[in-house]
């Protein structure tokens, strides 16, 4: 009863335990779904599930938790305070996450430091989260990559840097397109307005927000064209077009909804500095100092403060009031010194600095392992080479002893055959005083020897050429020449002389001949000619020349060029041992 008592407790709060963290993901599964369009409910439902669930979730539930809640913040437009908790979830899903989610965690971290005035850091987490976007595979989430390159570029903007920004919005552009978001990328695009704005290419700036305006009220997002107007009619102000402006002011007035009753919503405090510009260019100066001072009113803004003194500065200027332009100029370089401290000396060094250490980083981590890769690819295709080789020559080697012991079997058959003949003569002179039976016996004997013999070379030859070569072909150097074939060794440069020596004793004309100016033959040729007449094989002249076959053949048909004007080797023999 006692472990029956356990066994029920432990299944109870198994069950219990199962059922809570089945809750936990579930909410959690529906609240990453509902993220793009409710991110306020998300929030709320998010801060519910902390106070209740909070102790009985798992670790990595609770960190998806906190991963959502922010997310959920940053798409509700509610500030963060601290980063202790994004950095504690950014830990965790460096340890633990899939690349996704390490992106989605650097993202939301750079965002904390980006409510919290800490540019060069949010920057950092932007490139770290870009990094682990793997923008080959088919599930990357081009749709947030499109918003991080968005961020960055609005962190460049503020800090006055246009070639970083220029290329961050090309960069979320281009990723917006991919995720098939297309008013992300309209956006972006008309984002480049700015850009060109700050670098003082103007009509280029008019241009971009123009096509954009019509490229969104084309694709259905009229709504949105009324945040860049007012980037045209500050333009047509600065060209002192100011129907053109007054259009444009009041169509932004009448249709945004960003101004109710004379007052512009929070953020858009620069069209009262618009209007103080109208006012003024139009000579109406009691409109201008209004709308300025206006301006005034927003200081927590310095950029407000500075293009509030400047403009008043310069209508009391105009009216011809020293004291005012004295109290408004001082002001406005205060404003100024402030908004270049804040914009430009700290901010923008670091920014730039941490960008182009990352540039450099990651250039650089790109060339080690395509240097890698490089070396690796080398490396395979050397012992892939070095191995080609080696099964070539293995080959090759393999052919050529092949072929050298086809040519001494052949030698070694020819030199037996060349050997009975030569003892068939000497028995067939011994016996030609003997009886007449014995003798045509050893005629026939010797005949038919011959014929292998002619065989071989590939000659027809007569018997009286034959008596006529006896001692050529029975004398030493010949069957020590024979013999060096027959065993595969060349012949040495003494053994070539003495052949030549004695064919020039024994065979005058035809040495005469073959020595003649007008053959121009030369020493191998002459050897080769001498070795054909003595009926000696191309294989054994290839082995005695220790060189291929191929190679006797060339020379063969070179003698036969020469001495007889005939092209190939087959008429070479013949022609030789008619001589």
């Amino acid at each position: 009863m006692k472990h029956l008592l356990y066994l029920i407790i432990i299944s109870v709060l198994v069950c219990m335990f199962g059922c809570s963290d089945r809750r936990a993901t579930s909410v959690l599964n529906h609240a990453d779904s509902l993220l793009s369009t409710c991110p306020d409910t998300v929030l709320v439902m998010l801060d519910s599930l902390r106070a209740e669930r909070s102790s009985d979730m798992s670790r990595r539930q609770k960190m998806r938790l906190e991963l959502l809640r922010a997310d959920a913040q940053n798409k509700s437009y509610v500030n963060f305070t601290t980063d202790s908790v994004m950095r504690e979830v950014t830990a965790y899903y460096d340890a633990h996450g899939t690349a996704q989610e390490r992106m989605r965690a650097h993202y939301l971290l750079g965002c904390t430091y980006r409510d919290m005035g800490d540019a060069p850091r949010a920057l950092e987490c932007y490139h770290d989260a870009v990094s682990f976007a793997d923008t080959t595979s088919a599930d990357c989430d081009f749709q947030r990559l499109s918003r991080i390159y968005g961020q960055m570029a609005d962190l460049f903007h503020a800090q006055r840097s246009p070639q970083f920004e220029k290329e961050a919005e090309l960069n979320a552009i281009r990723m917006a397109w991919k995720a098939k978001d297309t008013l992300a990328a309209l956006n972006f695009y008309a984002h480049l307005a700015d850009v060109y704005h700050l670098t003082g290419k103007k009509d280029s700036a008019l241009f971009i927000s123009q096509d954009a305006c019509w490229l969104l009220e084309k694709h259905g997002y009229k709504a949105y064209t009324y945040v860049y107007i007012p980037m045209q009619y500050s333009i047509y102000l600065d060209y002192n077009e100011y129907n053109k402006a007054k259009k444009l002011i009041e169509l932004f007035k009448n249709e945004s909804g960003f101004c109710i009753n004379d007052e512009i919503i929070k953020g858009h405090e620069i069209y009262y500095y618009t209007l103080g510009r109208y006012f003024y260019g139009t000579n109406n100066m009691d409109s201008a100092i209004y709308y300025y001072n206006k301006l005034l009113n927003y200081k927590s803004d310095i950029i407000n403060v500075e293009n509030s003194c400047k403009g008043l500065m310069e209508v009391y200027h105009k009216l011809g009031e020293p004291d005012s332009v004295m109290k408004y100029a001082q002001l406005f370089a205060d404003a100024n010194d402030s908004a270049c401290l804040i914009s430009s000396a700290e901010e923008i060094n670091r920014a730039n600095a941490i960008y182009n250490y990352n540039a450099s980083r990651k250039q650089a981590d790109a060339m080690k392992q395509k240097a890698e890769k490089y070396k690796h690819t080398i490396a395979i295709v050397c012992l892939l080479a070095f191995s080609a080789i080696c099964l070539i020559c293995y080959i090759i080697i393999k052919y050529r002893r092949k072929a050298r012991r086809q040519f001494t079997e052949l030698n070694n058959m020819y030199f037996d055959t060349l050997t009975k003949y030569n003892q068939s003569v000497k028995d067939l002179s011994m016996l030609q005083n003997d009886t007449d039976k014995y003798r045509n016996q050893k005629e026939k004997e010797t005949e038919a020897l011959r014929q292998t013999l002619a065989a071989y070379t590939k000659e027809d030859a007569e018997q009286a050429k034959w008596d006529a070569e006896q001692y050529m072909l029975h004398c030493d150097i010949v069957n020590e020449l024979h013999c060096l074939a027959d065993r595969g060794m060349p012949a040495s440069v003494s053994n070539w002389s003495a052949l030549t020596g004695l064919t020039s004793q024994h065979l005058v004309k035809f040495h005469q001949h073959l020595s003649a100016p007008q053959y121009a033959l030369s020493e191998r040729e002459i050897i080769v000619c001498i070795l054909i007449k003595l009926k000696f094989m191309p294989s054994e002249m290839a082995i005695l020349f220790d060189c291929s076959k191929q190679i006797i053949t060339n020379i063969r048909t070179s003698i036969n060029h020469k001495l007889f004007n005939q092209e190939g080797t087959k008429t070479l023999d013949y022609n030789l041992k008619s001589l």
